[in-house]
């Protein structure tokens, strides 16, 4: 049996894969993924039964494909895996923080996170717009966390997708909208929201390139909203008088 990585120093936001092979068997036991979970998120884990005949000799094997994501930046082990009662080696990684940008429009794929004021009452409304902008085609399965905001009521109030020009580059937005409804003074916090899925090529390319399928997961930034008491309400005698 033996462990392998396709590499071994990655940044924080890709995916790698861990490679598992079992020789002799076609039907190995599955391997026990869970010493992983401690710092790395297994997104995905397949198996391969391969079987061959080499030099008048039947050779079979089964190779597990484990895509994972590194939970924090470190040098990190991938410790031994157990299947059917043997085990593999550790494996070392490095894991590095991904480097900032150096302009908006160098990310391929971003998250942003609007409101429509810093300031409401209770019960007033506040807009607040989710909008992803990618410069890659993105698979199916990604998902776009919605807001869970404690002491307020969130309705989403629709969807939108368009094409949008950056620092003279094209991205493909989707745009999602919440009404938010505070229910008590003091600060409302929007809490970062999250987006997970994997990138195809890049977009309005004239001629199709295969393009690494990567892994991408981002996080945006907290929204701090601040929340004055319910406004007074007027008697119609006040507006009355208020009008003259």
């Amino acid at each position: 049996m033996s462990a392998s990585v396709d590499r071994d120093h990655i940044a924080l936001s890709e995916s790698f894969q861990l490679v598992i092979r079992v020789e002799g068997s076609m039907r190995a036991e599955e391997p026990d993924l869970a010493p992983l979970e401690r710092n790395f998120e297994v997104l995905a884990a397949t198996a391969i039964p391969v079987s061959r005949s080499r030099t008048g000799r039947s050779e079979s094997a089964t190779t597990w494909q484990i895509s994972l994501m590194a939970r924090h930046a470190g040098e990190l082990t991938i410790p031994a895996i157990e299947v059917g009662g043997e085990r593999t080696q550790p494996i070392a990684i490095r894991v590095s923080e991904d480097p900032p940008p150096a302009s908006a429009a160098a990310r391929e794929v971003q998250l942003q996170v609007e409101t429509d004021a810093a300031e409401v009452h209770v019960q007033q409304q506040l807009l607040l717009t989710v909008r992803l902008l990618h410069a890659v085609n993105l698979n199916r399965g990604a998902t776009l966390e919605a807001p869970e905001i404690p002491d307020a009521v969130v309705r989403e109030l629709g969807e939108d997708s368009y094409e949008k020009l950056v620092d003279g580059r094209r991205y493909g937005v989707f745009e999602r909208r919440y009404a938010v409804f505070p229910q008590k003074s003091g600060e409302l916090v929007v809490p970062a929201l999250g987006f997970h899925g994997r990138g195809g090529r890049r977009r309005w390319l004239v001629r199709p390139v295969r393009w690494p399928r990567k892994m991408l997961r981002l996080r945006s930034e907290e929204k701090r909203i601040r929340v004055l008491p319910p406004r007074p309400a007027r008697s119609p005698g006040c507006r009355r008088a208020c009008s003259r």
